[in-house]
């Protein structure tokens, strides 16, 4: 038997959608060194109330009022680390820096945090103040802002950003499994004094320095694979520097923004319901509180599963469509819980099956972030990285505040009495209200929101779209271009090029054999000459002349390009005789390409006709002969 060949370690590589892949294990590793920190931070600060109150001896009523002003500047203040990163000076790293500036800081303060020296309870008090406030709302938050920006503009693939969220998500659920299982085990073998806190911060905010240093040593700012040295074929434009409240009217103008911005908001409100409202469950509808520690030592069986299985699921059904699945799902599972509500291993297991549907939101969010940035320098020219990040992470604590507030305010609308043997009537409607009412209209309006989430198979045009925006063309025409057309009619497409017919899944590029483009038809062209497939407008005329989009009244959006990597022949050899906003005939001559010089090149002349909304039809059906000549039938649409 022949013995396999040897797997390339450096070849240039794609993902699913044709997009080069640029990262490495070590990139992924060294990159959630960085969630792993900063959710070691968050972990501990959440602990700090214990180790005020029964450690240092500080009033719980104080310690209450401190983190409530610290949460709010908190919040505010992601904002103006997002203006601050999306007006760097041109030609200045605008992310990467902020992790070793903030977190070699962070790290030191984390010891001080815990280091409170002796005094007055005035004096104390206006010490855990300071050094919560400069850990968690100036350091954290300039880590925090711009590090989500880095799985923006670290990566233009859509399946590498899912899997840095992958990444991300399980360092910071290990930090966090280490905080809730470890602190208090640690420090009462270590004395369960201050002394043993002070001694656990500063294991911590070693790792944190060091954490952080590995994280900076291994982030870019641009897709470039480390090992190979190759960079991809983006052209980054200097940005437009421009006020926050500029840029929050562009924001709200991006409909994918503002959907995205919904669903953080809703879920992160879910997660502050659910974070808060367990043990009152568990003991006044269970009737035993201790069932907390059952039901979250049974839900790290479907967070592993859920995290193993990620990967895999984000190739078979992308980011996207994923996320709108596992939101129905939750949805309907939530609603299933009130036909009965009082019974612990029925609602355990629905409990368990929102754990798993719940990873990839907490993963893959910022997948489409990425792609809502991307669609910012589409529609208005510029990305604004910095300023949608933190916008959205501004709304993310605010939902997890009002989560966690929602349970107070509920319990006090019930007239709830801590002290009480049984929960009343009231009491216990109000437990059912943020445990299963509230969070089902919140998972309701998270797949609703997704469901209007489109972007993910319109990313190959857009990013044409930018690049010939940048080659000379107009934002605005582009934008309007590829707008969805409301009614969809069933076509009959004509051979672009007179050829060889084969189909798409024996294309040599992955962008046009995996379908991720569109459905369609490949041709090995017998002649130079580019005819237009249906009747339409060109929507985009690509520069270099190799490739063009037309769209048809009745919904169709056609793709007609020339050659493999035909692109990199920066036009020579290609003349494309139509322009945007031309309309054209079937079977008008838009183009002739010179084949010799493509050979020359070495490259491919196959030339491939795809329809790029194929999700809104039916079929896609192939029915062309062997060999076609100018005019011939060679796809049929059906509605």
């Amino acid at each position: 038997m022949a013995r396999k060949p040897k797997k390339d370690k450096n070849a240039i590589r794609y993902d699913r959608d044709g997009i080069q892949k640029v990262m490495r294990v070590r990139d992924y590793f060294a990159d959630s060194l960085g969630q792993f920190s900063l959710n070691v931070i968050s972990g501990l600060v959440g602990q700090l109330t214990y180790f005020y109150t029964d450690k240092v001896g500080l009033a719980a009523g104080a310690i209450a009022t401190i983190f409530m002003v610290n949460k709010i500047f908190d919040a505010f203040t992601d904002v103006f680390m997002g203006n601050i990163i999306d007006n760097t000076k041109p030609g200045k790293e605008k992310y990467r820096p902020w992790l070793l500036k903030a977190g070699v800081p962070a790290g030191l303060m984390l010891i001080a945090m815990f280091t409170v020296p002796k005094g007055t309870d005035v004096f104390q008090l206006g010490y855990v103040m300071a050094t919560n406030l400069l850990l968690t709302a100036i350091l954290y938050t300039a880590i925090a802002v711009p590090y989500v920006s880095l799985q923006i503009v670290r990566t233009h693939s859509q399946e590498e950003r899912s899997y840095i969220g992958t990444w991300r998500a399980a360092a910071g659920y290990v930090s966090g499994m280490f905080i809730s299982i470890l602190v208090i085990p640690v420090t009462n073998l270590l004395g369960g004094n201050q002394a043993a806190w002070v001694k656990l911060g500063t294991i911590f905010g070693a790792l944190i320095v060091v954490f952080m240093l590995v994280c900076y040593a291994f982030a870019k700012e641009s897709a470039v694979d480390r090992k190979n040295k190759v960079e991809t074929a983006e052209v980054v434009a200097e940005e437009e520097q421009m006020t926050m409240r500029d840029a929050l009217s562009k924001l709200v103008k991006n409909k994918y923004w503002v959907l995205l911005l919904i669903v953080n908001f809703a879920a992160n409100v879910s997660y502050g319901l659910t974070g808060t409202s367990g043990a009152y469950y568990a003991k006044w509808i269970y009737g035993n509180d201790n069932l907390v520690a059952v039901m979250g030592g049974l839900g790290l069986i479907p967070t592993f599963l859920g995290f193993a299985l990620l990967t895999p699921l984000v190739k078979k059904f992308g980011p996207t469509k994923l996320l709108k699945n596992m939101a129905l799902i939750t949805t309907i599972v939530t609603a299933v819980r009130i036909i009965n509500p009082d019974h612990f291993i029925f609602n355990t297991a629905i409990g368990l099956v929102t754990t798993f549907t719940g990873i990839p939101v907490m993963a893959l969010t910022g997948v489409l972030m990425g792609m809502v940035v991307d669609y910012n320098d589409y529609k208005f020219g510029s990305k604004m990285v910095g300023r949608s990040s933190s916008a959205q992470s501004f709304a993310n604590k605010i939902g997890t505040g009002i989560g966690a507030s929602m349970v107070g305010w509920t319990l006090a609308l019930a007239s709830y009495d801590g002290t009480a043997t049984v929960a009343t009537e009231p009491v216990r409607q109000a437990i059912f209200t943020f445990s299963i009412y509230i969070p089902l209209l919140l998972n309701l309006a998270v797949f609703l929101a997704l469901r209007k989430f489109d972007l993910e198979g319109r990313m190959v045009e857009i990013y044409a779209a930018i690049a010939e925006r940048r080659a000379g063309g107009e934002a605005k025409e582009a934008a309007l271009a590829i707008e969805k057309a409301e009614v969809v009619k069933g076509e009959v497409l004509l051979a672009p090029v007179a050829g060889q017919t084969f189909s798409l899944q024996e294309v040599n590029d992955p962008a046009f054999s995996n379908g991720a483009i569109g459905q369609g038809i490949a041709i090995k062209p017998s002649e130079g000459v580019l005819y237009a497939p249906a009747a339409g407008q060109v929507s985009l005329a690509f520069a270099t002349g190799h490739a063009v989009n037309i769209v048809k009244p009745n919904g169709a959006e056609i793709f007609v390009h020339v050659g493999i990597d035909t692109v990199t022949m920066n036009g020579d050899g290609f003349d494309l005789k139509v322009s945007q906003g031309d309309r054209v005939k079937a079977g008008d001559i838009i183009g002739t390409f010179d084949k010799a010089k493509i050979a020359d090149a070495g490259l491919s002349d196959t030339t491939v006709l795809l329809v790029t909304n194929t999700k809104d039809y039916t079929e896609i059906k192939p029915i062309a002969a062997d060999t076609v000549a100018k005019a011939d039938k060679v796809l049929e649409l059906k509605a």
